[in-house]
C-alpha cells in the first residue's frame, strides 16, 4: 500500500517487507545492530510500520536468525520466545541507572 510516497507495514505483511527490502537493498544483516540499521533505513525510505512494535522487534530478530543462524541470533529468538528479551533490556537499563548515582 502506497500513500503519498510511504508504504505502510501491517502485520499480515511485515516479515515479506522487510525480507524484500533487505534482499532489494543488499544489506548484509548478520547481528542485531545489522537489524536495527535495516529498521532505521526502512523508516527513512518512508516505510511506516502501523503495528505493535513488540511484533516488529520479533519479525526483526526472526529475519535475523534467518539471514544468519549463529548462537548468538538463536538466543535472541529463544528470549523472545519465552519473553526474556525485555526483561534483560530493562535490567540493563537499571544497572545502567545504578551506575549514575
Amino acid at each position: 500500500m502506497d500513500i503519498d510516497g510511504l508504504v505502510l507495514i501491517k502485520q499480515d505483511n511485515l516479515h515479506q517487507n522487510v525480507y524484500e527490502y533487505i534482499q532489494t537493498k543488499g544489506i548484509n544483516v548478520s547481528n542485531e545492530e545489522d537489524i536495527f540499521n535495516v529498521y532505521m533505513s526502512m523508516i527513512q525510505d518512508g516505510y511506516c510500520f502501523v503495528i505493535d512494535r513488540d511484533i516488529v522487534l520479533s519479525c526483526m530478530i526472526d529475519i535475523l536468525y534467518v539471514l544468519s543462524p549463529t548462537n548468538d541470533n538463536k538466543e535472541l529468538v529463544k528470549k523472545m520466545l519465552i519473553g526474556e528479551y525485555e526483561d534483560d533490556k530493562n535490567s540493563e537499563d537499571a544497572n545502567d541507572s545504578d551506575d549514575s548515582d
